[in-house]
């Protein structure tokens, strides 16, 4: 965790900066003096049990398995997925939508029991020692883990842990509707103790006690992260309830709506800010943009929607991508994008540039080495709280932003938002250029393929694209028939 804002006596900071692997002098353990005597609250250990064994098959009508069960190919990746709950008592905050400031404590001890879901390598050789902790969101009515619907292929590529915290009362309740058998001894009544349960859970993480959630595996560092309305839950969480306690070492934070999209930057914790194009028309960040700085990275990524084709998914199979599957599986339910004025789900894969992110955080946090800075989307005006209007190519193609070949060598228009309502508003627009249009653009194939990999040469250049996923948008575009 990042010492400046680590709750650590002398002792267990010279313990934590030793198993780092950092030398540590005489010099060094008074320099760290002021910074570990500021009198943080610990936070307890919650009493975690498990893992809760899956009694049936994912899709059994018993619902004794976890929900949202994974269903990617965790173990040809030397992957396990254990569920377990956890128990104690959580203090209430004062936190407002908004807050900058340092929350102080209103009450405490009121009993919660919830859940958290773990994705790890099963060899720890396989382990790159960074857990990535995702606050679960909830705006559907139920547990859903936006962010690693995009990112599980790098998480398992990389060697990653990925953890799912259910830290409100609406996600508890629909899995205690969903599975009374498995779930009935949930327990959260008050989404005021969700701030302390993602504590605890991080404490879990770092330092467990009793039955261990990552098993053999030992965490050094750990992001928290969350998408859109789980991304605004600790963006106050960052600014109110991380100063007292320095359990996460840095934060991703996926589309947070406004009010909750302002960070303070008087802290010393990373904090990486991952905008859509829907989020900065839609959701309040044209309005609220803040200067990078030696803690805060903000990049807006062009010809995306803040719920796209890797996130939602339209194949309904078992195994197919995206929340609807896993969704339709579970409950018989999925997201209808078919209801929109026009076309949805952008192909721009927003995934990759998030997957860079990742690992420019990690290198961030380990080494102190900051990520490259992004390029904003070029806004015209904006209206309201929330609304703006983006400047665009004759295609309808916003400019500025981080530009992947989908938007700078496009086949398709690839934008957002949509109408009417919200879910339409934030899955996007997706309209495959014509025939026409497509033999106007590239004379031959050759020329096309030759673009789009002098645009992911750039990309890979600037940071924005891992090297093994230009490798696929290369071989995309290679095996498709644009210009042949």
């Amino acid at each position: 965790m990042s010492i400046a804002d680590a709750p650590l006596d002398r002792r267990t900071l010279v313990r934590g900066l030793v198993a780092a692997g950092v030398a540590v002098t005489a010099a060094d353990v008074v320099a760290a003096g002021p910074a570990a005597a500021q009198g943080r609250p610990a936070v307890p250990n919650p009493t975690v049990t498990g893992p809760v064994p899956a009694r049936v098959r994912p899709g059994d009508p018993a619902h004794d398995y976890p929900y949202f069960a994974s269903q990617f190919d965790l173990r040809g990746h030397g992957y396990v997925e254990e569920e377990f709950f956890l128990a104690g008592t959580a203090n209430t905050y004062t936190v407002a939508n908004g807050q900058l400031t340092t929350a102080s404590v209103v009450d405490g001890g009121h009993e919660y029991r919830t859940r958290m879901v773990v994705r790890r390598p099963v060899d720890p050789k396989r382990f790159n020692g960074t857990v990535f902790v995702e606050w679960y969101n909830v705006t559907m009515g139920f547990d859903v883990e936006a962010d690693w619907f995009r990112f599980h292929e790098h998480i398992m590529r990389a060697g990653y842990a990925w953890v799912g915290v259910s830290a409100q009362r609406v996600g508890v309740d629909a899995l205690k509707a969903w599975s009374p058998t498995r779930y009935s001894s949930l327990d959260l009544t008050n989404d005021a103790f969700g701030f302390d349960i993602y504590a605890q859970a991080l404490q879990a993480i770092r330092s467990p006690r009793g039955v261990r959630p990552l098993g053999s595996l030992r965490a050094s560092k750990v992001i928290a992260g969350g998408e859109s309305q789980s991304a605004s839950k600790l963006t106050q969480y960052y600014n109110a309830i991380h100063p007292l306690h320095g359990l996460a070492d840095g934060f991703i934070l996926n589309g947070a709506p406004e009010p909750n999209l302002v960070v303070r930057t008087d802290l010393r914790t990373p904090a990486f800010k991952l905008t859509t194009e829907t989020d900065v028309a839609v959701i309040g960040h044209a309005q609220n943009r803040q200067p990078d700085s030696r803690v805060l990275r903000t990049w807006e990524v062009t010809g995306t929607s803040h719920a796209d084709f890797d996130m939602i998914g339209e194949d309904l199979s078992p195994h197919a991508p995206g929340i609807n599957p896993v969704q339709f599986r579970d409950t018989g339910t999925f997201q209808d994008w078919t209801t929109c004025d026009k076309p949805t789900l952008p192909r721009t894969p927003y995934k990759y540039v998030y997957h860079a992110a990742l690992d420019h955080l990690d290198r961030w946090m380990r080494r102190g080495t900051p990520p490259p800075h992004g390029r904003p989307l070029e806004v015209l005006s904006t209206s309201g709280p929330r609304g703006a209007t983006l400047a665009r190519d004759s295609f309808g193609i916003a400019r500025g932003g981080i530009r992947l070949a989908a938007v700078d060598v496009p086949i398709a228009l690839n934008a957002s938002p949509n109408s009417p309502g919200f879910f339409c508003s934030i899955f996007g627009n997706y309209e495959p250029f014509s025939p026409a249009v497509l033999a106007t653009l590239y004379q031959s194939h050759g020329a096309y393929v030759s673009r789009v990999n002098r645009v992911c040469d750039e990309n890979v250049r600037d940071g924005y694209l891992l090297a093994a996923d230009a490798r696929t948008i290369r071989n995309e575009a290679a095996r498709s028939d644009i210009g042949r």
